[in-house]
Parts: C-alpha cells; structure tokens; sequence
C-alpha cells in the first residue's frame, strides 16, 4: 500500500514537473519584450533561441550520465538550480542589473534549457522504472501531455498578467520552476513495480543452507529518460551481458530434502537481476564464467548468421557498446534525422512570422492584436504537440505490443518528418494567410511532438538500454548544430530584408529561409527512410505459428522457490514483466497466459507457448540460470511458474515434481489461440491439478503446423517424469492419483543414421476413465456437438477430443494415433 501510494505521488508531481520542464516553448511571447528593452535585432533574438534551444538536447551528454549515477531526485535538484538561476539571470539582464549583451543573454537561457532537461529526464525516467512496461506507456503518454501544453500554460499566464511586463514574466518563471521542483524533488520515490513484494530469507517456511557471498544487485539505471514504451523496468534484460566473459555467474543448488530451487547471490548486479536459479535434485552444478552465445539455431528455425550480425552491429536484439553505437549505419542515419529536422526555428520566430505574414498596416494598428494571435498560435503549437506526444506514444506502446503489426517502429519516425515537411513548404511558397499560418502551426506542433516521443523509444530499440543515457547523448549531441544554422540562416536573411528597420513585413522575410529549410527537411525525411529499410531489411522474420518441438525438459517453480535475483526466496519478481507486473499463474489460456521461465538466448520476452501435456499456455517473463546451463550442454528447458502469490509449502513443491518431464517433452512455440485449453489451475488452494494429456500429432483443424526434432527419436516420443524413473510414451495419461497409471509399450525405434521412419506399435493400458458418446455416425466419428469443450471419449478405440469449430458448434475431432 505504501509503495503504490508513493507511486502514484511521484507520477502526480512529475506531472507538475513536466509543465516547468517545457516553459522554453514560450519564448516566441518574450520576442517583443526583449526587443523593446534592450534593442535586440532578430539575429540577436535567434542566436539566443537557437542556443537556449539546443541546450534541450547538447545537456544529454551530462545529464544521461548523471541520471544514471545519482538518480531522479539529484537530477531534479540539478534542475532547480540551473532553470531557476538561469531564469534569473535572465531577469536581472532585462532590468539593466548586469550585462544585457546577446551573449550573455544566451548563455543564461542555455542554463535554464539544461535545467529543463534535467527536470524532464528526472520525472520521466523515474516513472518508466516506477511502472511495468504494460502501464508505462500510458503514464509517459499523461507526462508528455503536460509537457506539450506548457508552452500553452505559460503563453497564456503571460497573456492574462505580464503582457506588458516581460520582467515580471522572467520572475514568475524563475520562481514556478524553483518552487515546483523543489517540491517535487522531495516527493519522487523510487518505487519499482514490485517494491514490497520481494520476502527475505526468514520468510522461506524451511531453512537452507545456502552458500551466499556479496548480496550485490541493487537496481539498474534504466540510462536517460523518457517515453520508453516496453523497457523491462524492474530488472532489465541483459542481452549484451550474455556475451561477457567477465560475468561472475551464480553457484545453483537445489535442497535435497525439500527439492526447491536455490541460488546464491554470488552474481555481478545485472545478472543477479535476471537469473533465477531453478536446479535438479541432487544437483550443484557451477555455472561457467565463458560468455554464453546465442545459437545459430533457434530450433531449426533461427535467423542467419547474417541477419544475426546485422541487428547486432545496428540494434534491436541486444545492447550496444558506445563505440558499437558510434560504429553502427543505424546510429548515423539516426542523429542525422535529428540533426536535418526543423521546428524549433517556426517555435522560436512564430511572431516575427506572424508580424511579416501580416503587414504594416494591420501591426501598426493594433500590436495588442498580433501578441493575442502569437498567443493564440503559441497554444496551437502546445496542444497539437502534445496530442502528437501522446497519440504516437500510445502508438509505439501498440505496435510494440500486438502480434499483428509487422512492422518497424521506424516508420513512426519517418511519417513525423512527413508531418514536419508539409509547413515548411507552405512557408516556402510564401503564405501569408491565417488559414496557412494555422495550417503551420498545427502540422509543425504535431509533427514535432510526434518526433519527442518515438526519440526515447526508438533509441532503446536501436542501442539497449544499458548505455541508454549515453546514446541519447550521441544522437542529440549535434542536434544543437542544426538549431543554432538554421536560426542564424532566419535572422539574417530576416534581416536583411527589412533594410535596417527593426521589423520586417512581407512573405519574403520568411520565404526564402523556409525554401532552404524545405531543402533541409527533405534530408531528415530521406534519412529516416532510409533507417526505416535498414530496420526493415535486418528485422528477424517472426517465427511461424505453431512450431511443435520435441525433447524439451519441462519443470516447474513457484512462490516458495522463486529466486529475485539477489538471494532473496519467496517471492514473485521476475526478470521481464509482459504481461504480468509479477510471476503468475494466470488462467493458462491464449488471452490469459501464465509466466514462464527460461533462458534469455533463446527466447524474448512477450514468446508463448503451448504445452500439450497440460494443456495450457504460458508466455515467456522470467530467467533461468539452470536453463541457461542446460541450454550449454544441448538441452531445451522451460521452468512453468505455478501456484498463488503467496508461500505454499511442500504441496507446491510435490506439485512441480508432478508435472515435470525431464526429458522428451512437447513445447509449442507460437501456438495459435485454438489449441484445447484445460481449465483447472494446476495448483491453487493446496489443491495440485496433475492431470496430464496425450501428446497431439497436430495442431488444431484448420491451423498450420512446423513440426521441429532437435534428434532423431522414435515415432512415439519417449518421455521420462520426475515422479517416477519409470519410461513412458507421452500418448499415455499420467492421472493425478498417487498411483501411478499402468503402462505397456512396445516400439519398433529407428537408429538415428537412419532416414525413414519405422513405424511405432505401441499397446497402452491407463486407469483413466472414457466416457462412450450417446450416438456415433456410422464408422466414423461421434456425431453431434459434444458436452463441453476439451472433452476427451473413446469410440472404436480411437480417442476423440472436443475442439473442431463447426456452424453449429464444437465437435468431435480424431487426435490421429492415440487408441483407445
């Protein structure tokens, strides 16, 4: 209770953070000001905007950095300090207090930009660690939204009180960004998704004796900031770790007397974070410091080597080094996009544009009217933006969730540079009519919003995020060029057309400018195409649904021995939140799966499976140090988190020994939503469902089916269960008795050099019950809609299950080779 009101405080106050972080977007309404007072020329008011301006993205460099090693609340003290000095500086400037040259105009608004961005980087990056990556989407997408509108909030404070007092105004700015933050510095919490859940040692009902050394693993930073849609927050993925050979792995032991899976805290914090031990009885197994590789195979159904090295060296499946960020094509189509991108000039000179567009004769007559238009088109510009910030934020949180988009979330940023491109060529032809200005101000405010949020995003897809805040650093670093040209480019060719006078009128005062930023915004858009086919060509292809693969070991955990990653047993943190903020065992259905666990190299987080024997589907959000030792020596493993959240005792323990295999099992990689769903939890109120199912030659009628064999084995697949040393073929039924079933087969195997199968005869004997159908056709199957789906009957000793969809309902359909 206390975490999630400390949540939700930080996600309020980061709210009211997020509206001083944007106040620079209000500069156009101190254009008039700053011109009266101290006799700035346009030039001057650009060399100022532009610089203040790039402040938002050079400051990355240090405050990436800096975020990472102090965290959010430092990072916002720093932000404090640099806005409100700045601003105030800003102030006593203005009033004739110190120097009011350009220069050092300029050098006090950059202060008050890098205190924008500290604030900004603090409140969001916090919120994305606070919340699972299902949520945080949506509480970045509210963030964004305020942000967006603080150029609105402020245009219009500065509208109804300071129109005639830009002092006034530069005080009120200095005393709102101090204030709030400051405020908000004491009430940001770094609360993860499962602060309070996590249960110490003494909780475990049974001691053990457990061989711990540095208790090491405190959080990682997630790097810098903002709008990242789909980081795992709590405890990161740790692909490029994987591939260290300086990586202290953990000593895994399982208690012999009680058979629950232990570890010891003997890891470096990133792995300590990812890794839950999960080990076989008897076993101590030390897990070796080589670097462990990805497969080439991933199940026979992997990508090249090529593609491999392609998304490796351009992101997307692991997390760059700085010097791999630097190296990679993805990074320089990438800064090169923000670099060439325009806005920030439209922002800055709105009124100079809106002065010019409508002439000497309506500005003489009434000034009060054209700072009401500024205002005006200042609000358009805020709310457009954050309507493309949240709209786009939301956007890359769907496209990164469904299974149904195929498409890189690259293109995202291409259609914002699109967006972008349109008003500056409107300006380009020289139009001076309110309904273009609007036209301008609405696709610029969107276009520009939209960009802000696939930034943060897209950096994580292409470079990680354990260097998050570096590569933010990197991309941004030259942005500040492009600002600084093309404001510089506006205030001389401004200049010189207004023939010495203070104001210029006449489309020619912004056309020519704009006709070299058309040019300019062509490059941004063509290099985000570009960066759009490089995604596109290396993408992975995805994995076709229903791959059915054999000789898998199937185990299970659940509360009692679940691992946090630090020692800690007795709990339900996992590595990768997806679907569940926490490891559960959900209804076992295709909407509703339950977590599993397994090794990182060969799945991702978000993969389902299907496992026939059970009946159920689960979907991949946990790590497995033993799966990742097993995946070493050839071996196939998944770890099938079962159970409440809650501990459980030695039934729940006796229950993961129930339904594991430990070799020859069935997994179904991508399974389709058809698949027969067995509806009783496999363990809940004490109560152990160990009900198992015949193995099916396919998938459901109607779907496709790649069928993979990582051996050569017999026609019927010989399995081998924890609960027994006995040898089984799965088409017999374990039954949840404690006697075991009876069981006799005989089969006719195949060396494995041999390449045509032998056919299998195999004569099975089970206690399990079989219900005769009430009416049957004539030498086929039974006739009519059956009871209840997934109901299994025997007729003409062939067995029959409930799943083939007809018009009129579920019908019998034959599982092919299973008698009866």
């Amino acid at each position: 209770m206390i975490a999630t009101v400390k949540r939700w405080t930080t996600a309020v106050s980061s709210c009211l953070s997020m509206v001083t972080a944007g106040s620079l977007f209000s500069f156009s309404v101190l254009v008039e000001g700053l011109k009266t007072q101290l006799s700035y020329t346009s030039s001057d008011l650009n060399t100022i905007s532009g610089i203040g301006s790039s402040s938002l993205y050079i400051s990355f460099l240090f405050i990436g950095p800096l975020f990472d090693w102090l965290g959010a609340q430092w990072t916002m003290f720093f932000g404090v300090i640099f806005s409100g000095l700045g601003y105030l500086l800003m102030y006593l400037s203005y009033t004739g207090r110190i120097s009011g040259a350009t220069g050092a105009m300029a050098t006090f608004y950059f202060m008050a930009g890098a205190g924008s961005t500290c604030c900004y980087m603090g409140t969001i990056g916090q919120n994305v660690k606070n919340f699972t990556s299902r949520s945080a989407g949506k509480i970045v997408g509210v963030l964004l939204l305020f942000y967006g509108l603080s150029g609105m909030i402020y245009s219009q404070m500065y509208s109804a009180f300071y129109s005639n007092d830009t002092g006034g105004y530069l005080l009120f700015l200095t005393l709102s960004v101090a204030i709030v933050n400051g405020i908000c510095c004491v009430t940001t919490f770094d609360v993860p998704p499962d602060a309070g859940k996590v249960a110490t040692e003494d909780d475990v009902p049974e001691p053990h004796s457990l061989l711990k050394k540095s208790a090491a693993g405190s959080l990682e930073s997630l790097g810098s900031i903002p709008e990242v849609l789909m980081v795992h927050h709590t405890i990161k993925r740790n692909s490029a770790s994987m591939g260290s050979n300086s990586l202290a792995r953990s000593l895994s032991i399982r208690n012999a007397s009680t058979g629950k899976r232990m570890a010891n805290a003997n890891m470096t914090p990133r792995d300590s974070n990812l890794m839950k031990a999960k080990q076989e009885k008897h076993d101590i197994v030390v897990i070796s410091t080589q670097s462990i590789h990805k497969e080439e195979e991933y199940h026979e159904n992997s990508l090249s080597k090529e593609a491999q090295t392609a998304l490796e060296d351009d992101g997307g499946v692991r997390d760059l080094s700085p010097l791999e960020i630097l190296k990679s094509t993805t990074f320089w189509l990438y800064a090169l996009t923000f670099i060439f991108m325009q806005g920030m000039t439209y922002f800055t000179n709105l009124f100079s544009i809106l002065e010019a567009a409508l002439g000497q004769t309506v500005v003489e007559a009434s000034l009060a009217n054209v700072i009401y238009k500024n205002t005006i088109h200042v609000t358009i510009l805020s709310v457009f933006q954050s309507l493309g910030r949240i709209s786009f934020s939301l956007l890359l949180d769907f496209m990164a969730c469904s299974e149904k988009v195929k498409v890189d979330r690259s293109i995202l940023l291409c259609i914002s540079q699109v967006f972008v491109f349109l008003p500056c060529l409107v300006l380009a032809c020289g139009a001076t009519s309110e309904a273009a200005l609007y036209f301008c101000s609405v696709f610029f405010g969107y276009g520009f919003g939209c960009t802000g949020a696939c930034f943060p995003a897209l950096t994580k897809d292409f470079f990680g995020t354990h260097f998050y805040g570096t590569a933010c650093g990197f991309v941004m670093a030259g942005v500040p060029i492009g600002i600084v040209t093309s404001n510089l480019v506006f205030g001389s060719l401004y200049d010189s057309q207004s023939n010495g006078a203070t104001i210029c009128y006449g489309e020619a005062c912004y056309s020519k400018a704009y006709a070299a930023f058309s040019g300019i915004e062509c490059i941004a858009l063509i290099c985000s195409f570009l960066l759009f086919l490089l995604r596109f060509s290396s993408a992975p292809v995805k994995p076709p649904t229903n791959q059915i693969l054999s000789n898998f070991k199937i185990t299970a955990y659940g509360y009692d021995d679940n691992d946090d990653g630090n020692g800690h047993y007795g709990n339900s943190v996992i590595a990768h939140p997806f679907v569940h903020t926490h490891a559960t065992e959900d209804l076992g259905t295709f909407d509703r799966p339950s977590t599993f666990a397994a090794d990182e190299s060969v799945f991702t987080p978000g993969d389902k499976i299907y496992i026939p024997h059970l009946r159920k589907y689960f979907i991949y959000e946990d790590g497995c140090a033993q799966c990742a030792s097993d995946i070493k020596q050839g071996i196939s493993h998944v770890d099938l988190y079962i159970g409440e959240d809650k501990l459980q005792g030695s039934p729940l323990i006796a229950c993961e020994e129930a339904i594991t295999i430990l070799s020859g099992g069935t997994v179904v990689l991508n399974p389709s939503a058809d698949w027969p769903v067995n509806s009783p939890q496999l363990f809940v109120n004490g109560i152990c469902n160990s009900q198992t199912f015949p193995i099916p030659t396919g998938p459901p009628s109607g779907s496709s089916v790649t069928t993979t064999q990582k051996a050569s084995t017999s026609a019927t697949t010989t399995t081998t269960t924890a609960k027994a040393s006995t040898t089984t073929t799965t088409s017999v039924s374990k039954t949840s008795t404690k006697t075991p079933s009876t069981t006799t087969t005989t089969t006719t195997t195949k060396k494995p050099t041999t390449t045509t199968k032998t056919p299998t005869t195999t004569t099975t004997t089970t206690t399990s019950k079989t219900v005769q159908p009430t009416s049957t056709a004539a030498g086929g199957a039974p006739s009519g809609a059956c009871p209840t789906f997934n109901a299994i009957q025997c007729y003409n000793h062939q067995q029959y299950l409930c799943y083939a969809w007809t018009t009129n309902g579920y019908t019998w359909g034959p599982w092919v080779g299973f008698a009866c």
